[in-house]
């Protein structure tokens, strides 16, 4: 039976979709956050060495707004290549990725519920907290929506059914060889 007879279902194809664009979506708040990063920096450091008069903390501040934008933007393309060949063993029905994709929806899911417990249980004045622009969470928040989404997506029936064809197409028409 060859594999290009299969039907990809719905499930599985909006899954790949909101993958893709849970990947991509925080690229948009890159730039706020940057330029919050190296505001809330150059404030914390020109406070901290005010009373002693240091002129290096301007140096620290021009190499590490150097070197940090870059760092960031790697990352976030190493991390959307990461997710984008997820996203594509999903869209190939690959049993193996569908299992992957669960762990890190499972391990993201538990970091975002324990930095709610953090910030719930620990009172920070509003006055020592440094909060990033809203923009960085609205872009983050739907990109967790969208990835864990897509995650009950690729478990639904006609993914299984889907899942279990591929398997059976690429093994020769049965799991018994």
């Amino acid at each position: 039976m060859p594999t290009t007879g299969i039907v990809r279902p719905v499930t599985i194809t909006l899954a790949f979709w909101m993958l893709v664009v849970s990947a991509v979506l925080p690229l948009a708040g890159i730039p706020a956050a940057l330029d919050w990063m190296h505001t809330y920096l150059r404030a914390a450091i020109l406070e901290a060495t005010a009373p002693s008069g240091r002129a290096k903390a301007l140096t620290f501040i021009e190499q590490f707004n150097a070197t940090s934008a870059p760092l960031v933007w790697i990352s976030a393309l190493v991390g959307i290549a990461v997710s984008v060949l997820i996203a594509l063993g999903i869209r190939a029905g690959m049993n193996w990725v569908r299992i992957l994709l669960t762990v890190f929806a499972g391990l993201s899911l538990l970091g975002y519920l324990g930095n709610a417990a953090v910030a719930l249980m620990v009172s920070i004045p509003r006055a020592v907290m440094f909060v990033p622009p809203v923009i960085v969470y609205v872009f983050s928040i739907l990109s967790a929506i969208l990835y864990i989404a897509a995650t009950v997506l690729t478990w639904l029936r006609p993914s299984n059914e889907y899942v279990a064809a591929r398997r059976a197409a690429a093994l020769g028409g049965g799991y018994l060889r």
